[in-house]
């Protein structure tokens, strides 16, 4: 099964979860995105921050937003820069961010 019908499955699980209990929780959704993260292979999930505002002002209706900040180190830039030059920053760590809103329903 390729990743994106596994993220699909899950959405559709996360959907009918949701559907069944009348609400997500934080868990519920913390889950999810973990288990794409994990999926997709990313090393760092289990230090990724997941946060939830929920009640966001989303056209005539409300959403809740989910950001995941991501951490993120260069396995070969930082390194080669460092050869060249000891003092350099170039491919120092950083942290990504993503950001989705999902409608309240």
């Amino acid at each position: 099964m390729a990743i994106n019908d596994k993220f699909e499955d899950d959405i559709e699980k996360l959907i009918d979860t949701g559907k069944e209990k009348g609400y997500l929780t934080y868990t519920d959704v913390n889950n999810a995105v973990r288990n794409y993260m994990t999926g997709g292979r990313l090393t760092n999930a289990s230090t990724a921050t997941i946060s939830i505002v929920r009640n966001v002002p989303f056209g005539a209706a409300t959403a809740s937003r989910v950001t995941v900040n991501y951490p993120f180190q260069f396995m070969v830039i930082g390194p080669v820069a460092k050869l060249v030059r000891r003092s350099s920053t170039v491919g120092a760590p950083l942290t990504m961010q993503s950001s989705a809103l999902m409608r309240n329903e």
